[in-house]
């Protein structure tokens, strides 16, 4: 009889120091640690004996199971406040006075959401990942029982880029938000069958830098497609079949 290892994906995420904090208490950890309290309260089996039946609920769910079987849990690395009274001019605080909230405007979407706002989190938290290995980035919908916002999903790579920044839709109009410190924000899961192996890293700042400074801006428009595209090119001129120049 043979017996086949299961394959891996390995996934590196790196923190800079000033955030020793957040390493320490609040890391990306895998996603079965995050399973939602109110979900682990409910009964595994309960007998109805007016029904003469079992009463089902979602803790079988094998949907909310897998959910948070095979990915990772990104949560709230500080506490944070968002304040407006009128819908219009908002006041923002991050707790830990160096993370950073970025305002996008409503024509970048047009057409969607038309009355909410736009914001993003820029999250210190960079991952690295292998080539051709998608993930989706989704919000963590069963520990995020709210309606003051929404987290935005995505499919992405951590191979051509490597942040994990976290969107946020808020409904237009007087708000008052509180986010606490450790609250799970989003699961990244492997567009794959393969086991997902996390391992994080503390890093120092200008280690920490050099890792953003690949995907700082080089162009106007399409920074993303563009840079995936120089990678490859890159990547194809090293290959020792592929004849031409390079460089």
């Amino acid at each position: 009889m043979f017996f086949f290892k299961k394959s891996k994906i390995y996934i590196d995420a790196f923190l800079s120091e000033k955030y020793t904090a957040a390493f320490e208490s609040a890391p990306i950890k895998y996603s079965h640690h995050f399973y939602p309290e109110w979900w682990k309260k409910l009964p595994t089996h309960e007998f109805d004996y007016d029904l003469m039946a079992t009463k089902t609920n979602v803790k079988n769910c094998l949907g909310i199971i897998d959910y948070y079987k095979n990915g990772v849990t990104l949560p709230m690395w500080t506490d944070f406040a968002l304040f407006s009274d009128n819908g219009r001019d908002w006041k923002s605080q991050f707790s830990d006075t160096v993370s950073e909230l970025v305002w996008h405007t409503n024509e970048q979407r047009t057409g969607f959401r038309d009355d909410y706002q736009h914001f993003k989190f820029t999250n210190p938290w960079f991952i690295k990942g292998p080539k051709d290995v998608r993930f989706n980035f989704l919000p963590d919908f069963y520990n995020l029982n709210r309606r003051d916002f929404e987290i935005t999903p995505g499919t992405i790579d951590y191979y051509y880029q490597h942040s994990t920044n976290i969107n946020l839709l808020v409904p237009t109009g007087p708000m008052k938000i509180f986010i606490k410190f450790g609250t799970p924000l989003v699961n990244i899961i492997p567009l794959s069958e393969k086991e997902l192996v996390l391992t994080n890293h503390l890093v120092t700042e200008a280690e920490h830098n050099k890792i953003n400074a690949r995907h700082r801006p080089i162009m106007f428009k399409k920074k993303a497609i563009n840079f995936r595209k120089i990678i490859k090119e890159k990547e194809q001129a090293k290959c020792p079949f592929n004849f031409g120049k390079k460089v």
